[in-house]
């Protein structure tokens, strides 16, 4: 059974054709999709030996070496162009995942990315508009007292340079509980943020307490706080 962060994933994807895990680590989220027939064949991919010795174990125990295949590569660099229906990286910060992303122009053949960030997600949101990617939708959830959100793009060629708002939420809904407990609990860590910083007298300091302030007005908006 998968973690729920990782379950949040499988939601985002629509499956039908090869994918790519990035990051894979212990190669689960691809070993669980092939086993359910979500997708016919995966690559599970990792820059570091000893995480995909691991997903080779785990592929073999599992017996699907036959439609999973265990790729050593600094992100899709390894990945042939075209070989894939979808793409998910996890587990990264936002600015790596844009890099990742941003190497692999084959990735704007059609290709879904389902995305989960573990910081930066504001700098990925706004990286996909700026670069013509949109994101399709964003969803949250808790696993071991933790909120992650992830979120699918696709390239439609549309650049443009999204408002605060918009590179905040992304694609979250208000209707989405576990998507309002997370904006309400990164409103929580961003006001803590902000008085920590409010006994800096440096104008940089000074500077990112009003940002953070702008971006808490964001989030209480979402959540109907006043």
């Amino acid at each position: 059974m998968l973690k729920k962060r990782l379950a949040l994933l499988c939601e985002l994807i629509e499956g039908g054709g090869p994918l790519c895990d990035v990051g894979t680590d212990h190669g689960l989220l691809p070993i669980f999709l092939v086993k359910e027939g979500r997708v016919p064949l995966a690559y599970a991919c990792d820059i570091a030996e000893g995480p995909l010795s691991c997903a080779k174990r785990n592929i073999l125990a599992q017996n699907v070496e036959d439609r999973v295949i265990p790729v050593l590569s600094d992100g899709l660099d390894k990945i042939p162009p075209g070989s894939v229906k979808e793409v998910v990286i996890a587990g990264m910060g936002g600015e790596m995942i844009a890099g990742i992303v941003n190497r692999a122009e084959w990735l704007k053949d059609g290709v879904g990315l389902i995305l989960q960030p573990n910081s930066r997600a504001g700098f990925l949101v706004g990286w996909l508009c700026m670069s013509g990617y949109r994101v399709v939708r964003q969803l949250a959830v808790l696993d071991g007292g933790i909120y992650y959100t992830a979120l699918r793009a696709e390239y439609d060629g549309n650049m443009w340079s999204p408002t605060l708002e918009e590179t905040i939420l992304g694609g979250l809904e208000k209707t989405d509980p576990a998507a309002r407990e997370y904006v309400k609990r990164e409103a929580e860590r961003l006001r803590s943020a902000a008085k920590g910083m409010s006994r800096s007298r440096d104008q940089i300091s000074k500077q990112k307490v009003k940002d953070i302030i702008k971006a808490v007005t964001v989030l209480e908006q979402f959540i109907g706080e006043d």
